[in-house]
């Protein structure tokens, strides 16, 4: 029995490791350290129409040094940096590349690419066998190839596990970006899986209703709660330097941890704070800290461009693991105004910090830790601006972060070992 654990989007992802990816991460770890001779890493490989197995210790110790993937299967398991054939078919290409009177930019993509396929035609391809636990924390589902490949495992007798983190396309379709095709995913392998693994009771109940609308075959659905205790450096850094460097004071700022995109609500912020300033309310000042996502231009451009809030909002991306430690150490408490979630990681990430939360009571959110967490409506900017005002009050805050303190963290082992057992050992 072996588990194959798929870590596509993993190997692939640049920058650091935050959502789905961190979570993918902090389980594909455990698989590798315990079990280590029962457990194949595969890649979807579009080049060549199939998974193909991943050398990930090997790709894990990579991250960040520009080397996307180490597949096994070459004369030696090497890089894309370390392949010096490869390094030399890429100067002939940008030689004919630079040449070409047609368009060079499609030439060189093309030549590229081609060199690729070459390449991914010596991976080791992943070879099912009846009994294997295909776990899919995420999965290439906007490829109908990926899907096609997926469901012929399953014909031959390995069993299916899909991690449902939201259906957001159906539930909120305006805030979907680029995910529609998620529909197909859940469409042609959920029906076929052995379980459907989900991480809320939000997300359970929105998957079921959906798929009962669509007359689907409903397998088992099973709640796993992911784990808190994540990984980071040390926050061994001067408080001095920290304050400089983000403009804050010590404990007198708000922070909101996640992807700037059009459900995680970043607007009413912008305007809850614009309605602040209109009443002569002074907030704390606010940062946000995340990744850039889709259809941001707008509230990008409201925020850094109003000279009526852009000294009391400040956006950061990419902001490593030891400056958001201390970000979350350092703050008065978070704010979680987020339209939809699956899991309201950046919530229970602030409590398991220490620090309470100001969250908004759509979705999976409702679910948060009651003596930690103050709930308004996402739709309103007074609720927004009530609760804020309510959570400063020396008295709420002395209160709600004594309780966030004595919250014992979910830890990711915990989170592993009931992954396990809905897989089966």
């Amino acid at each position: 029995m072996r588990y194959i654990i798929d870590v596509t989007q993993l190997v692939h992802w640049s920058g650091n490791l935050t959502g789905i990816p961190r979570v993918m991460d902090e389980l594909a770890i455990r698989f590798l350290n315990t079990y280590p001779d029962n457990t194949v890493f595969v890649s979807w490989v579009k080049e060549v129409g199939a998974m193909c197995e991943v050398n990930f210790a090997k790709t894990r110790t990579h991250r960040g040094s520009s080397i996307d993937y180490i597949y096994e299967g070459l004369s030696k398991v090497s890089s894309v940096r370390d392949n010096k054939s490869r390094d030399i078919a890429k100067k002939i290409i940008k030689k004919i590349a630079a040449k070409s009177r047609v368009d060079r930019s499609y030439l060189f993509q093309k030549l590229k690419s081609t060199s690729y396929a070459v390449e991914a035609s010596t991976y080791k391809k992943y070879q099912p066998q009846g009994g294997d636990k295909f776990f899919i924390p995420w999965g290439e589902w906007w490829d109908q190839n990926w899907l096609n490949t997926v469901t012929s495992y399953s014909k031959n007798g390995v069993e299916i596990y899909p991690v449902c983190h939201d259906i957001l396309p159906m539930v909120v379709p305006q805030f979907s970006g680029s995910s529609s095709s998620l529909s197909d995913f859940i469409s042609q392998i959920f029906p076929i899986s052995r379980k459907i693994i989900v991480q809320s009771r939000s997300t359970k109940n929105d998957l079921i209703n959906w798929m009962e609308s669509q007359q689907l075959t409903i397998p088992p659905v099973e709640l796993f709660r992911i784990g808190e205790d994540f990984s980071t450096a040390e926050t061994s850094v001067s408080t001095q330097l920290m304050t400089k460097k983000y403009s804050v004071a010590d404990n007198k700022y708000l922070i909101y941890v996640s992807t700037i995109e059009p459900r995680k609500n970043h607007i009413l912020l912008y305007y809850t704070y614009r309605l602040a300033k209109s009443r002569g309310i002074k907030l704390p000042k606010l940062l946000i800290v995340g990744r850039v996502g889709h259809d941001t231009q707008n509230i990008i451009k409201f925020i850094n461009e109003d000279p009526e809030i852009n000294d009391l909002i400040k956006i950061y991306n990419d902001v490593g693991d030891r400056d958001l430690s201390w970000l979350y150490d350092h703050c008065m408490f978070t704010v979680v105004p987020s339209l939809y979630e699956g899991w309201g990681m950046s919530v229970v990430e602030s409590i398991a910090k220490g620090k309470p939360a100001v969250c908004s009571n759509s979705s999976s959110l409702a679910e948060m830790p009651e003596n930690s967490v103050m709930h308004f409506n996402p739709n309103s900017t007074d609720e927004c601006l009530d609760a804020i005002i309510n959570m400063m009050k020396p008295d709420t805050l002395r209160r709600f972060t004594e309780n966030a303190k004595k919250y014992v963290p979910h830890s990711w082992d915990s989170s592993f070992n009931q992954i396990i057992d809905i897989l089966g050992k």
